[in-house]
């Protein structure tokens, strides 16, 4: 989920103003124009350097879409050393730099600064780059998910990131998550009705299929005050006992980056105020801070993140669980002919499963005999075990 989606529905929700300079104590949803800017440096091509600048909008305004992205910055990160990177506008609101990496050095220091259209400047302390180390592992096991306490809860595999440190310094770190799962539908299909025939067809090469997705949420870790200096059990995204991804077999696919202290405290702040009900009202006044600052103009607000990361990944897999059952997509084979369904009713196209000798025929929704009609590909992913 990107941050700008995260921080509007904060401020629908809580009425929460994130000043640059002053703290506020919510009273109510009414708020102003608001930058948001999320920029990620990284060491590897695998997280592509990214600077995403939108606008947050008033609730009195009709808005939606590509308005809310801001165009025409001058975006720079500028690093101690004196050297400049220039980023470029490749999509409205989206900036990124013509290369595959900055070649971040360890122990030096880097900042993000944004010049807009209207002059504003906005600058992010300077922070320092930190290789991430290898991801120790990733583990599973079946839990319930609940809502409420009054809620029985849904069965699932939840996820589990352990990492231990390089050296003696604190980790703190943050997981970016998408998953690949293979499915497969029910019925196979002998023919195809055409709207006044049946044309033989075998869908075979739609049986079975891999879909990606990606993960949104906050994940993150760190081992400050630990004895070791090691993540261990840092939850990461949970998979319900409903719907495709456990009936066969799913694979996450965990990149961890290796943050700053004050990156890792915002995206602790963001994800404590998202999922601590009450927390914000018991703690006033509350303030949600980034490492992003308005420098030109103090009236102006701002909320945002720099993060500058070590970068690195694991894919772990995970076979259908035997400890809970999983609800898979509801399919029913319905008996064509007669008053009930004759075959006027059948709309072209429909895929048909046939007994021709006893001269039974019958029909479903065609995503339960076509996989790729759920968001799949039949292609099998390289690295699929």
């Amino acid at each position: 989920m990107r941050l700008s989606n995260i921080v509007i529905t904060i401020l629908l929700v809580a009425g929460i103003v994130l000043s640059c300079i002053e703290p506020f104590t919510p009273e109510t949803t009414e708020y102003e124009e608001m930058l948001i800017i999320e920029g990620l440096i990284t060491d590897n091509p695998v997280v592509p350097a990214k600077v995403i600048i939108s606008r947050t909008f008033s609730l009195d305004r009709n808005s939606g879409g590509d308005d809310l992205l801001e165009s025409g910055a001058v975006v720079l990160v500028i690093c101690d050393d004196g050297n400049v990177y220039s980023f470029t506008e490749t999509s409205p609101g989206i900036y990124n730099i013509i290369a595959d990496t900055l070649g971040l050095e360890t122990g030096k220091l880097y900042k993000l600064m944004v010049q807009t259209l209207a002059g504003n400047v906005f600058e992010s302390d300077f922070e320092s780059y930190k290789p991430s180390p290898p991801v120790d592992s990733i583990s599973y096991t079946p839990e319930v998910a609940k809502t409420s306490e009054l809620d029985p809860g849904v069965e699932g595999l939840r996820f589990y990131a352990h990492s231990k440190g390089l050296n003696g310094e604190p980790l703190y770190l943050r997981w970016i998550l998408d998953a690949t799962y293979q499915y497969s539908v029910p019925f196979y299909s002998n023919f195809i009705w055409t709207g006044d025939a049946l044309e033989e067809f075998q869908n075979d090469t739609l049986i079975v299929c891999w879909k990606n997705e990606k993960i949104s949420g906050i994940y993150i870790g760190d081992s400050y005050g630990m004895t070791q200096n090691r993540v261990a059990n840092a939850p990461l995204n949970f998979v319900s006992q409903y719907g495709n991804q456990l009936m066969i077999k799913y694979s996450l696919h965990a990149i961890q980056l290796s943050i700053s202290e004050s990156s890792y405290t915002f995206w602790y702040d963001l994800n404590k105020l998202i999922n601590e009900t009450g927390g914000l009202y018991e703690t006033q006044p509350f303030r949600l801070e980034g490492n992003i600052r308005c420098t030109s103009d103090p009236d102006v607000n701002v909320a945002g993140v720099f993060e500058v990361a070590g970068v690195s990944e694991i894919r772990v897999f995970a076979t259908r669980p035997s400890e809970f059952l999983v609800y898979t997509m509801h399919c029913r084979l319905d008996t064509i002919g007669g008053e009930s369904f004759p075959w006027s009713a059948v709309k072209s196209g429909s895929y048909i499963y046939a007994e021709v000798d006893e001269g039974l025929f019958m029909t479903a929704p065609d995503p339960c005999f076509n996989c790729t009609l759920s968001g799949g590909t039949t292609q099998k992913p390289p690295y699929w075990k």
